[in-house]
């Protein structure tokens, strides 16, 4: 059961990692309601689009760095005498990716007016 527990663990950070990865590289290449960071705001026109998958891509890619490399520890020194741990830091690693919207939202704004034409 610990090793089942440990890869999903996991499973949230590499996720993110890989999408980051990709996005910072190739961002989805047409703005669509399937794929994609999307809000209102990073779906108003291409230019609006790419900018938003390229810094939530290296968001990402870091946060699902960092987060795999803490959980994995904290996997392998606590979990073998709790595993309510492991649904903690899942539950910790979602609302990171929720938390993740605010600095790309507050860039998108900075550097956009609200037509998503950019700022001078």
């Amino acid at each position: 059961m610990y090793i089942f527990l440990f890869c999903m663990v996991l499973l949230t950070p590499a996720v993110m990692a890989a999408a980051g990865k990709l996005w910072t590289k190739r961002p989805p290449k047409e703005v669509n309601d399937i794929y994609g960071y999307r809000t209102a705001m990073s779906m108003k026109n291409r230019d609006t689009w790419d900018f938003a998958h390229r810094l939530c891509g290296r968001l990402w890619f870091r946060s699902g760095l960092v987060s795999g490399i803490v959980s994995a520890v904290l996997m392998l020194v606590f979990a073998r005498y709790d595993e309510t741990l492991s649904l903690i830091l899942v539950f910790s690693q979602i609302g990171l990716l929720f938390l993740l919207i605010l600095p790309v939202e507050a860039a998108l704004n900075r550097h956009f007016d609200k037509d998503g034409n950019r700022k001078k």
